[in-house]
């Protein structure tokens, strides 16, 4: 289960910060020990739905953080052409067998979904079925779309805010 306060207070304080805030006019050096400390930046900007900054961050961020992050961007945006232009530059990452076993659970419970299942992480079954599902608002497709999409970010971020070795 996520926890804003599992990364220490400067994250957590800027997850809670209130859109506009000064506070988030650029990443504080506390992020230095995180293991992508830019890719913490990105998924702060995009929880707060700032997508020109984390845009740019992310653009910035030539690491497959970086990558990953400008993916989800223009998932969410959307523009499906450009996230997997840029999902196919990260054909694999540490995250994806995470996402794909959260995934996996929650399809368990919903067998009705419409969202393919494989045998791995499938970035690119994902961005159909997030591009089918958001032009059903409140379907149960939509839904589990929405918590796939949360979950996502949480796995990412997560990633990026482990501590360096």
């Amino acid at each position: 289960m996520f926890s804003r306060s599992r990364y220490g207070p400067e994250v957590e304080r800027l997850l809670a910060a209130a859109p506009g805030d000064p506070e988030l006019a650029s990443p504080p050096e506390a992020f230095r020990s995180f293991l992508s400390p830019q890719g913490v930046w990105i998924g702060i900007l995009l929880h707060h739905e700032d997508w020109p900054r984390a845009h740019q961050a992310a653009q910035n961020l030539e690491t497959p953080e970086g990558r990953l992050w400008h993916a989800i961007l223009h998932r969410r945006e959307p523009d499906p052409f450009n996230a997997a232009y840029w999902f196919r530059r990260v054909p694999s990452h540490p995250v994806y067998p995470r996402i794909h076993a959260i995934v996996s659970a929650l399809l368990d419970k919903q067998p009705q979904a419409r969202f393919p299942r494989s045998p791995h992480w499938d970035p690119f079954a994902w961005i159909d079925f997030w591009e089918s599902a958001r032009r059903q608002p409140g379907s149960a497709d939509h839904r589990l779309a929405l918590e796939i999409q949360r979950l996502e970010w949480e796995i990412l971020f997560d990633y990026c805010a482990s501590i360096r070795p």
